[in-house]
């Protein structure tokens, strides 16, 4: 395309020049001088549309092949903006906390000593407005506002001499990411096809941002996950040390929380002792070994953490002023710590704790990650003082494999079921009745309203389908579970006949039990859940019994974190994968606009990603007439041949139907259901309804302010549209009435061109 456009402009010129000497010998000189301008106008104006076209297309393609690099495609803005726009400066400024930071520099004359210190991200400089305001920033000359409304842009005015300016901010679903800035020393408006374009630039930059923050995330959360599961690994693989499992969770706490060293402790109920640590050298690890063992206290971040029971977070300790390991803290060359407590029903029995040589504060992120870690390294304290416990005394030896042997398989059953927690409630279920010789045990889940069954195991299928029957109910007293997710507390009824407050109802009765106990899912404080059994005797439950139930309770809290994260994981990597798919697609249509002027073949290119994309049953392409007020079609895509030529024939007059209502509007209109007679009327309806068509939505093409057609997707169900498919379908749009623009453009080239050489010929045959 581009170079029929530069022989077009040859053709152009080299008929003026031609014809240049007769011109100063007759009148006709100032109509052919006027063509000639015209056309050379024309051809300017097409050549600008190619150059931006060719510019979006661009950044598009490093924003594909830069999906975790943003800075490739934010200097890509910033260069492609100042070039097209005419403006010899640019740059980026991103938010950082409550700063503005400036990036991505551009300066078409090589100068060096652009200012580049970040600014508080507030109204009175033109980035903060920018940012704060969510608005477009232009001033022919920003000098006389510089002391009413932007002061804290002197210094930088003054700097690089900027008078004319234009700020437009990177917004993206509602999040303002920072703004691309472009000025010049002389006075003067840009203009609007410029303005429209740095706009058009600072959408794609927020996009980038945005993709390349989510695939960052996506891949942390994916290594969080992964070390979650190597952890429960290591536990499940050591049931009887926990040494490997401190040594894999101070490996993975190191690394996901990019700290320089990391540590386990562990509290006798006296002392706090070093149980691991990871990347410190011997010199470094001597002042720690002589600092342990340590008793609780407020003096240091481990020690204060064990006091408290509670997260300890020191940005800076020499911030602190009870901090009183300063020399430990000079030896190991450490200022910010974070210390997060290990605890076992309440009471802290060690801490996991990172640090880091610089003084920076760790992020909510971080600290949630490490909370994760001490509650695993909890169950394996736990899972180990059991065996230890149960083998020391060698009592009950076989009961404790048994034990064992089912948390074990609860824990496979974890580390399998990442998906799924069907398999794992079932297995503590069946576990539960067997290790707690029980007549039936259940597992229950808590939404926030109700109470659900989730897993049953009894070999009475009379007192299943009665417990389907009575389930869900919202918390309350009058069962053992329902009572332990509302007070949060293990319940034991030694006889339910007894208990003022329990119902005996048909549950009970099919049941046959007397004694009943409950254990709660606790998660962050909050009920998630419940587990319980029953016996057909009445009578106490042996606290090794209750523990065990405390245990398979962590473990099923455990197992729902865990799908939390993966399904979460599962939904991000979907919507980076879509967001991608989103990207080539339109890589592929901006592609077809910049390589050929056959408008057919870019429509066609155009509708069909957008139906593929949008997971529509059909779509079309119309192109809008202003003089007689018509839509005619261009393209279709999955429509029936004789849909098609019956669409062709009769164009679509303005206010008919959805299409004909975008000549008024000029806003997407969507009609949820093409029988809805009261909303909807046209000539077609009986049609779409033959062919199963139920819904339709049409987006119109505009271009300056002109309509120049509408783009219409219809899938054979009914209902409202996303607001994604709306803005994606928009996209789409403004391609095709860039298509329509450049063929129009072209149409008027050739036209002119014609005009010229036949005016030529006759001038010649007058000659």
């Amino acid at each position: 395309m581009e170079r029929e456009v530069k022989n077009a402009k040859a053709r152009a010129g080299a008929k003026a020049t031609a014809k240049k000497a007769p011109a100063k010998k007759t009148p006709a000189k100032a109509p052919r001088a006027r063509a000639n301008v015209d056309d050379r106008t024309t051809a300017q104006r097409l050549a600008d549309a190619l150059a931006q076209q060719t510019a979006t297309h661009e950044i598009l393609r490093v924003m594909s092949a830069s999906p975790s690099d943003v800075m490739p495609v934010l200097h890509a803005v910033s260069e492609r903006a100042a070039i097209l726009c005419h403006a010899p400066f640019a740059r980026l400024l991103l938010v950082d906390g409550d700063h503005v930071r400036p990036i991505a520099p551009y300066s078409a004359e090589g100068e060096s000593e652009i200012p580049v210190r970040a600014v508080v991200l507030q109204r009175t400089s033109l980035s903060g407005r920018a940012i704060l305001d969510r608005a477009t920033i232009h001033h022919a000359d920003v000098a006389p506002f510089l002391d009413t409304e932007y002061p804290d842009a002197r210094d930088n005015a003054i700097a690089t001499g900027f008078r004319a300016v234009l700020l437009v901010p990177l917004i993206h679903r509602g999040d303002a990411y920072g703004t691309i800035f472009l000025w010049r020393r002389e006075p003067g408006l840009f203009a609007p096809d410029h303005v429209a374009l740095v706009e058009t630039f600072a959408a794609q930059a927020a996009i980038a941002i945005a993709n390349v923050r989510q695939f960052h995330t996506t891949q942390e959360a994916l290594e969080q996950q992964t070390a979650t599961s190597d952890i429960l690994r290591v536990i499940s693989s050591s049931p009887t040390d926990v040494q490997p499992v401190f040594d894999t969770i101070a490996a993975s706490a190191l690394h996901l929380c990019d700290a320089d060293f990391s540590a386990l402790f562990r509290f006798d109920g006296e002392s706090i002792h070093i149980g691991a640590m990871r990347n410190l050298d011997p010199a470094r690890s001597k002042a720690f070994y002589k600092a342990y063992p340590s008793p609780p206290s407020r003096g240091g971040t481990t020690q204060r953490a064990i006091l408290t029971g509670r997260v300890v977070h020191m940005p800076d300790v020499r911030l602190d002023p009870e901090y009183t390991y300063q020399e430990v803290a000079k030896t190991a060359d450490f200022r910010s710590v974070l210390s997060v407590p290990m605890l076992r029903d309440g009471s802290p029995i060690g801490t996991i704790t990172v640090y880091r040589a610089a003084a920076k504060a760790f992020p909510d992120s971080q600290i949630a990650l490490l909370k994760t870690f001490a509650d695993q390294a909890v169950i394996a304290v736990e899972n180990v003082r059991l065996f230890t416990e149960l083998d020391a005394r060698n009592r009950d030896l076989s009961q404790a494999l048994e034990q064992q042997t089912a948390t074990s398989e609860v824990l496979r059953v974890i580390s399998k079921s990442q998906t799924d927690l069907q398999p794992i409630f079932n297995a503590i279920a069946k576990a539960a009745v067997v290790l707690c010789d029980a007549s039936s045990a259940s597992v229950f889940t808590f939404d926030g309203d109700l109470v659900h069954l989730a897993a049953i195991n009894s070999a009475n299928p009379y007192y299943e389908e009665a417990l389907r029957s009575f389930f869900p109910r919202p918390p309350s007293r009058g069962t053992g579970v329902l009572r332990a997710i509302l007070t949060r507390r293990v319940v034991t009824i030694p006889d339910v006949f007894e208990d003022h407050d329990y119902m005996i109802g048909e549950h009970s009765a099919a049941g046959g039990f007397r004694s009943v106990l409950a254990v709660p899912l606790i998660r962050e404080g909050n009920a998630v859940g419940g587990i319980a059994i029953g016996r057909t005797k009445p009578g106490e439950f042996p606290d090794s019994q209750v523990e065990l139930l405390k245990t398979f309770a962590d473990q099923a809290v455990i197992a729902i974190e865990n799908v939390r994260l993966f399904k979460e994981l599962e939904a991000r990597t979907t919507a980076l994968t879509r967001s991608v798919g989103e990207l080539k697609a339109l890589g592929e249509v901006s592609q077809a606009v910049s390589s050929t002027l056959d408008l057919e073949t870019v429509l066609s290119t155009i509708v069909a990603r957008a139906r593929q994309l949008t997971g529509m049953d059909g779509g079309s392409i119309y192109e809008y007439d202003e003089e007689t007020e018509e839509f005619h079609l261009r393209t279709a895509d999955r429509l029936p041949d004789d849909l098609v030529a019956a669409l062709r024939d009769n164009p679509i007059r303005k206010g008919e139907g959805a299409l004909g209502q975008l000549a008024i509007t000029r806003e997407p209109v969507q009609i949820h259901d093409v029988m809805d007679t009261e909303h909807y009327q046209s000539r077609v309806r009986d049609e779409l309804v033959r062919l199963g068509l139920r819904s339709l939505l049409v987006v119109p093409l505009l271009r300056e302010n002109h309509l120049l057609g509408g783009l219409a997707v219809n899938r054979k169900r009914t209902g409202a549209f996303d607001a994604d498919v709306i803005a994606l379908l928009q996209t789409f749009a403004s391609q095709s009435a860039l298509a329509i623009q450049n063929a129009r453009l072209f149409r008027e080239i050739e036209v002119k061109s014609r005009q010229l050489e036949i005016a030529s010929q006759h001038k010649s045959e007058f000659l």
